[in-house]
C-alpha cells in the first residue's frame, strides 16, 4: 500500500515553477516519477534540518543553485559563518515584490507524487498529512522545487540525502555534507580569502553583504 499520493502544478507564468519545469525536462520521461519522489524526499531533508529552508531555496531558485548560495542561506539562517564550508564569492539574488508565490492563472501543468510504503517516503507523507489542507500544496511545491534545486548544485546530492539512513538532521550537518559533495576541504582556505585596504578578509565581507541581502528577502517571504 502506498504512502500517498499527492498532485502538485506548476504555472506557466511563475518563473520559479517554469525553471523548475525545465529542470524535469532534463530528465527522461520512464524516470521522472522517481526524480520527484526523490526530490520530495530531500526536500523534507530541508525541512526537518529548518524548516524556512525548502521555501528559501524555491524562492532563490534561478535555474542554477550554486554551493556558494547554499551556504549563504545556512549563515543566513544559522547567524554563524563555518570558514571549513568555504563558499565562493555569491551575490544572492533579491527576491522582488510580486515575484513569490503562485498565479491563479489556469494555465498549468499537472504532476502526481506517488510515495511507496517505505520509511523515507513515509516522512514525506507525514509531513504534509500534518499540514492544514489549504498549506499543503505549497509544502509539498516547495519541497518539490528545492529538490530540483539540490539537483541543479550536484545531481548526487538529493539521492544521498534521500537514500542515507540517517539523514542530517541540523543545517550545520546538512553544510558539512554540501561540502563534501562539492569537494571542498578545509586545507587551503588561506588562498581563496584576500584582504582588502582595511585590513579585512574580502570573504567575509562578501558574506556579510550576501547575508544582508538574505535577511532582506526573508523578511518578504516569510
Amino acid at each position: 500500500m502506498p504512502a500517498g499520493k499527492y498532485s502538485f502544478y506548476l504555472h506557466s507564468d511563475d518563473r520559479t515553477d517554469m525553471l523548475a519545469a525545465g529542470t524535469l525536462e532534463t530528465v527522461s520521461q520512464p524516470l521522472r516519477g522517481e526524480f520527484i519522489r526523490t526530490a520530495a524526499i530531500a526536500g523534507s531533508v530541508l525541512y526537518q534540518a529548518d524548516n524556512r529552508l525548502p521555501g528559501l531555496v524555491t524562492e532563490l531558485f534561478d535555474g542554477q543553485l550554486r554551493y556558494g548560495q547554499l551556504v549563504s542561506l545556512i549563515v543566513a539562517l544559522t547567524g554563524q559563518y563555518d570558514s571549513a564550508l568555504l563558499p565562493p564569492a555569491e551575490t544572492l539574488p533579491t527576491v522582488t515584490e510580486g515575484e513569490t508565490g503562485q498565479s491563479d492563472n489556469t494555465a498549468r501543468r499537472r504532476f502526481t507524487l506517488l510515495l511507496p510504503d517505505n520509511p523515507e517516503s513515509r516522512q514525506v507523507a507525514v509531513l504534509l498529512e500534518g499540514t492544514t489542507s489549504r498549506q499543503r500544496g505549497v509544502l509539498l511545491r516547495n519541497l518539490i522545487v528545492a529538490g530540483f534545486a539540490l539537483h541543479t548544485l550536484d545531481p548526487r546530492l538529493p539521492r544521498l540525502l534521500a537514500s542515507m539512513p540517517v539523514p542530517p538532521t541540523d543545517i550545520k550537518a546538512l553544510g558539512q555534507l554540501a561540502a563534501q559533495i562539492a569537494g571542498v576541504t578545509v586545507s587551503g582556505h588561506p588562498d581563496r580569502t584576500g584582504t582588502n585596504a582595511d585590513g579585512k578578509s574580502e570573504m567575509s565581507s562578501v558574506q556579510a553583504k550576501d547575508t544582508s541581502v538574505l535577511r532582506r528577502n526573508m523578511k518578504k517571504i516569510l
